[in-house]
């Protein structure tokens, strides 16, 4: 029956993805944005790297780093996309990475991008704002449930690089407003999707059920 039903997110081990409380802010001012995406249609990866390339053109004399973590077939044509913004030397195709690498490079970064078109509960997303990452996403599946609009990060139709460009801008700009931010992510994944607290969950679920059995 439908009474009987309980919505039990999957959930990430927090402690994995630990932050630094004041990041400290590079010489060169450099920017380090990062995406962790299989290289397939439904990540809409061609929008991130066009947003990007928006974003370098507004900011002529700012230093950004792209790293896109992830393998897929889409390859070579999104490698030609980011040659045909001018921005090769700006974007980072790394393949498919461990665990510890990713956990290394969310804690070195200051911005997460999802610009999926298609996305279920994203676990990548999750580790993001767990490791005290502003984020930009789009309003696709459950990125809404992960990333509050306006608090953890910022929320744009999907497809549209143009207001994902506008809302890294915003970030790039306002060390504060990332750190502000990162901080909210990092408060809402561990309330809501710390493996530990949802293993509890799970443990007085099924006391619950046995005690109504038995009863």
């Amino acid at each position: 029956e439908l009474s009987k039903i309980v919505d039990h997110p999957v959930g990430i081990d927090t402690e994995r993805f630990k932050h630094p409380a004041s990041p400290a802010s590079r010489p060169d001012g450099e920017i380090r944005i990062v995406t962790i995406a299989r290289l397939v249609g439904e990540k809409g990866l061609e929008y991130a790297i066009k947003a990007v390339g928006i974003l370098a053109a507004k900011n002529p004399g700012l230093k950004i780093q792209y790293e896109i973590i992830g393998e897929g077939k889409l390859l070579e044509k999104l490698q030609s996309i980011a040659a045909k913004e001018g921005i090769s030397h700006v974007v980072a195709f790394s393949g498919g990475r461990d665990q510890d690498y990713i956990s290394g490079r969310l804690a070195e970064s200051d911005i997460f991008l999802l610009s999926s078109v298609e996305e279920a509960l994203s676990v990548a997303l999750m580790e993001a704002q767990a490791s005290g990452l502003p984020a930009v996403g789009t309003k696709v599946g459950g990125v809404s449930e992960v990333v509050m609009d306006g608090e953890s990060g910022y929320l744009v139709p999907p497809g549209d690089a143009e207001a994902m460009a506008e809302k890294l801008d915003l970030l790039v700009k306002d060390p504060e407003r990332r750190k502000k931010m990162g901080m909210a992510g990092r408060k809402m994944v561990e309330e809501k999707y710390d493996i530990r607290k949802l293993n509890e969950k799970l443990v007085e679920l099924y006391r619950s059920l046995l005690s109504e059995k038995a009863s």
